[in-house]
């Protein structure tokens, strides 16, 4: 078996000589199974789809020379031409030609069609008899590469289906960062038209507003230190609560206290007891939350927060006052904000009914963040 794949390795260079169906399937089926091997190992050590792009691009075009050399010598062992084997390597080009046409009627059916139409043409091209002489298997090794076949398509398939997951949320990530970036342009090119048919009153209330990134983050916004405030009741009430952990693998985990509720639909953490809300979000996850509602009704200062576990990693935290719009009631409201090695943002909203509780719940967070 391994002798023909051996074979195609030494007909790399040779597109004259033939190539038996046997030999085209079963070194593409060992190929395949390469990749999904090579794609699944760096996967499991890198953690990122496209870094396994990236090795795969490298695999395929090591391959490339020999697979075409290996396509032609297919075609030639059908009985083709040289003038015949140039039409088949150069009709990628009526493909896109009718995938344009198709895309030019607005019709996905039939691009599909066309697409099915085509692939399965060039199945037939390469599955038909040779033409000049097929060599006899004995009933024995029919077996023998139909176990192989089996094996090998069977492993390459469970590699596959076992990194499926981390492609799904690299791709999702993706996606949502391409809305995000999107309404971001959109969002900035309303404020920039407002701001320039706005009176120097409303320039000055919209200061006022959560900045979106530290980048951004106001020059008239004071530096103020975190004073330590003494505990109150509900702070006090509040330390003897259970211990929790709240977030998701996206953003990461740290520890709160208390039986905290998640609300998926806004990506908010209530804590009922105290009435206290986290928000916590990534460019990846949670952009697609009106942060508008989320404004501080007066910013005090803002001031570097301290990560336990990433001391290398400067994280801004703003304070103020929030006012929620379904009362009167002021709480207390801190922003966090930091990007990590992965080069997301973590953003987190805290706000609690007292000074002394927001404090400690903020240090709790930089003391027990991990991203995983």
């Amino acid at each position: 078996m391994f002798r023909r794949y051996f074979k195609f390795w030494r007909e790399a260079l040779d597109f004259h000589s033939g190539a038996y169906r046997l030999d085209f399937f079963w070194i593409h089926v060992v190929n395949d199974l390469i990749l999904a091997i090579i794609g699944f190992a760096t996967l499991t050590v890198s953690n990122s789809f496209w870094f396994v792009l990236k090795v795969d691009a490298a695999v395929f075009i090591v391959l490339f020379v020999p697979s075409l050399s290996l396509f032609i010598r297919r075609l030639r062992d059908t009985g083709f031409s040289i003038n015949q084997v140039m039409f088949v390597l150069l009709s990628p080009s009526l493909l896109w030609i009718a995938i344009d046409i198709s895309a030019e009627l607005r019709s996905i059916v039939l691009a599909l069609l066309v697409i099915l139409i085509y692939f399965g043409w060039l199945l037939f091209l390469v599955s038909r008899r040779s033409a000049y002489w097929t060599p006899w298997l004995s009933r024995k090794e029919k077996i023998g590469y139909g176990i192989g076949f089996a094996v090998m398509v069977s492993l390459s398939f469970g590699l596959q289906l076992a990194a499926g997951s981390v492609i799904r949320q690299d791709v999702k990530k993706v996606l949502v960062h391409a809305v995000f970036k999107q309404q971001k342009i959109e969002k900035d090119t309303v404020q920039t038209t407002e701001s320039d048919t706005s009176s120097s009153s409303e320039l000055s209330s919209s200061a006022e507003r959560i900045p979106s990134s530290s980048s951004s983050a106001s020059s008239e916004i004071p530096d103020k230190s975190i004073v330590d405030v003494p505990d109150d009741s509900v702070t006090k009430a509040y330390r003897q609560l259970s211990v929790d952990v709240i977030g998701d693998s996206d953003f990461g985990h740290f520890q709160v206290k208390g039986n905290w509720q998640q609300d998926t639909s806004s990506l908010q953490w209530l804590q009922l007891t105290q009435q206290i809300m986290i928000l916590t979000s990534t460019q990846g996850q949670g952009w697609v939350v009106d942060f508008s509602s989320f404004s501080f009704q007066k910013i005090i200062g803002q001031s570097q927060l301290t990560l336990s576990n990433f001391p290398t990693i400067s994280a801004l935290r703003i304070d103020g006052t929030y006012k929620s719009p379904n009362s009167d009631t002021v709480k207390n409201m801190a922003y966090l904000e930091w990007h990590t090695s992965d080069g997301h943002i973590r953003v987190v909203y805290v706000i609690a009914p007292s000074q002394a509780l927001l404090n400690l719940i903020v240090k709790t967070i930089g003391e027990t963040y991990q991203s995983q």
